[in-house]
């Protein structure tokens, strides 16, 4: 059934007297119900019933609801991982090409750490951070770590990855 527990209240407020029991029972009927993706009419990828995965995909609030209450499992393969972290670093590195003045002057290792913290903190890491971009910037790379290290992020969210990243910022060499 489509109305379970305290899910009712929903489809009792604000309806206008709306039998939307029988409306999302029309809406399954006509629109069928599937667990797992499928290409639809138009070929494009839906699932449940009829939510396009492509042209109305579930927002991060639905897919925490649903996993936070066990609605959906998600299974990835090695090569779905794969291809969701390249998407993510072309992403982060597209980003901080345009945002960091002196990009291609850095070195591979200061590189690879920005995109990394890019990759793990909202608003591609430094970028998001005003004096940690500026000093990176400079070539100040003690103050930029400073500043990396004087974060939620490196206090609170990932302490452990912050320090390393944040040693190889400062010195530019591997750990």
């Amino acid at each position: 059934s489509l109305l379970k527990g305290n899910r009712e209240a929903e489809f009792k407020d604000g309806n206008r007297g709306m039998n939307l029991q029988r409306l999302y029972e029309s809406i399954g009927l006509h629109e069928g119900t599937r667990e797992k993706p499928y290409p639809d009419s138009k070929n494009l990828w839906t699932v449940g019933r009829g939510t396009c995965l492509e042209t109305n995909p579930i927002t991060g609030a639905q897919w925490k609801y649903l996993l936070d209450n066990h609605l959906i499992s998600v299974a990835l393969t090695e090569d779905g991982m794969d291809y969701l972290v390249s998407a993510k670093v072309k992403e982060v590195i597209h980003a901080l090409e345009h945002g960091i003045a002196n990009w291609l002057a850095i070195n591979d290792q200061r590189q690879n750490c920005l995109v990394e913290m890019g990759y793990q903190v909202a608003g591609y890491g430094c970028l998001s951070f005003p004096k940690m971009k500026a000093a990176v910037e400079r070539g100040d790379w003690k103050e930029a770590a400073k500043q990396g290290r004087d974060s939620k992020w490196a206090k609170v969210d990932s302490p452990n990855r912050a320090r390393e990243m944040m040693s190889v910022l400062e010195t530019g060499e591997w750990t």
